[in-house]
């Protein structure tokens, strides 16, 4: 299995079990704000239950887990109330406060990092030489690479036979001093593998 497959695989096994393990802690959560609530409409409880608790999911999944530790303890004091007392003060400034500092945590933390994001994206514009080389390829004018240089002339060639072809010609003319050119073969390599 390829790193691909099974990073996939590690995230869909993650996600069903994050989805087991919600739909008791929904439970717990709906049930503390259902005994609070005056207007008696369950799927109010249910959607406070689903937004508080899908955001520890949330907040972990994109890697903000200081907050995803914050919003642990929420759950946790949900669990806690539910189990001691539902319908006590507490449990009442808890609801009070979860679905606010949620909008708060999600919109605060979703759209600072967007403004983030797009200032990072800022680009440098693109050169006019560029441009030249798009409009002459555009108009069917076609470029060879020529990656490999010629420590003596710098005379440019497209491959390496070509490139030895010529230094026989500079060792012939007693032009080729090696001593001279440090390592250009290694320097022709790079240039050769940044295509």
């Amino acid at each position: 299995m390829d790193l691909k497959k099974e990073q996939l695989a590690d995230r869909i096994a993650g996600i069903i079990i994050m989805i087991f393990l919600l739909i008791p802690q929904y439970w717990s959560t709906q049930y503390v704000f259902n005994a609070n609530d005056k207007s008696e409409l369950v799927w109010i409880a249910w959607a406070y239950a689903l937004g508080i608790d899908s955001a520890i999911l949330y907040f972990t999944w994109k890697g903000w887990i200081k907050v995803a530790l914050i919003y642990m303890a929420v759950s946790f004091a949900h669990n806690i109330s539910y189990h001691l007392s539902p319908e006590s003060i507490g449990a009442i400034f808890l609801i009070s406060s979860c679905s606010p500092a949620t909008i708060f945590a999600v919109g605060h933390l979703y759209l600072h990092r967007k403004a983030k994001h797009k200032k990072d994206t800022k680009t440098d514009p693109i050169p006019e030489k560029v441009w030249q080389i798009y409009k002459a390829i555009s108009k069917g004018i076609f470029f060879e690479a020529q990656p490999f240089r010629c420590p003596e002339c710098n005379e440019t060639f497209s491959d390496k036979r070509k490139l030895n072809g010529h230094i026989t010609a500079h060792k012939k003319s007693n032009e080729w001093k090696p001593e001279n050119y440090g390592d250009w073969e290694l320097e022709n390599h790079q240039r050769y593998q940044s295509l």
